[in-house]
């Protein structure tokens, strides 16, 4: 039976099963529910005398290789649940290929069409961006930054291309558990250092090397933004075919009182 095994932002299938709940508040989340992987004896569970740069080439080599189109909505809420703002989004994403791709369109709830960016990365790790969207006057509006907020929300561009999984001298730190899973916690040094983004780290989970949580943290160490996922869904693909992709995804701002849930409410192949 073929399974595939990735966690990644937009663009991710697992095999898995988890349950989800409702939000904690940001001081107490660590993993809301366990995902428990199918057969997991039958995964690739080699492990010994691996270097934190394999470990990530293992995660980034899982990805899936079909051009998925997802389309869902974006919602930031303040801790409590007062909601802040709301979007649609329709992206296509490919990010198991070579050369890396992803075009992401974004809607206000009556339709009209608020922000259209693609990334590209190339056979050499250099992302481009490009942002198809005017103002009224006609004027071209310049593409964002990689460390831009998607809207003003707690999503960045960086997670949307998952930039940080190719950042620089990445360096195993040590162990911890997400949602019931042994994880490996990797640091990787951002290329271009930001007051609030100094490195990165990410937790791999030790047998399936799916990214599980992510976090960005500035020169003191201090974190100051954590994404996780909450749940998955199954995706009908063919016979013997499991997937599971995202179903919800939060990202949040440290010490900002909000969170953004990305939740997925279609997922196709394009074929």
């Amino acid at each position: 039976m073929k399974k595939h095994l990735t966690l990644a932002l937009f663009c991710t299938v697992l095999s898995s099963v988890v349950a989800d709940e409702a939000s904690k508040p940001a001081e107490t989340i660590k993993a809301p529910a366990a995902i428990q992987f199918l057969q997991q004896s039958d995964s690739d569970t080699a492990h010994e005398n691996l270097s934190a740069s394999m470990l990530i080439q293992d995660c980034i080599r899982r990805f899936p290789t079909e051009e998925l189109k997802l389309s869902g909505r974006l919602t930031m809420r303040r801790k409590y649940g007062i909601e802040m703002a709301e979007y649609n989004f329709v992206a296509n994403v490919c990010w198991g290929t070579a050369e890396p791709y992803g075009t992401y369109n974004f809607f206000a709830l009556d339709g009209h069409q608020v922000d259209c960016v693609t990334i590209k990365r190339d056979a050499t790790g250099n992302i481009s961006i490009s942002r198809d969207m005017k103002t009224p006057a006609g004027a071209q509006i310049p593409p964002p930054k990689l460390t831009d907020s998607i809207l003003g929300s707690d999503v960045t561009w960086i997670d949307a291309s998952m930039d940080f999984l190719w950042w620089k001298s990445p360096e195993l730190v040590g162990t911890g558990e997400v949602k019931g899973r042994d994880c490996d916690i990797i640091k990787l040094i951002s290329p271009e250092p930001t007051d609030s983004c100094s490195f990165g780290k990410v937790w791999l989970d030790k047998a399936q090397r799916v990214l599980m949580q992510a976090t960005q943290n500035n020169k003191d160490g201090k974190e100051t933004r954590r994404m996780w996922v909450r749940a998955v869904q199954k995706l009908e693909v063919a016979k013997d075919d499991e997937r599971w992709v995202i179903k919800d995804l939060e990202v949040e701002t440290t010490g900002s009182g909000h969170r953004t849930r990305l939740h997925f409410e279609d997922v196709k192949i394009v074929r």
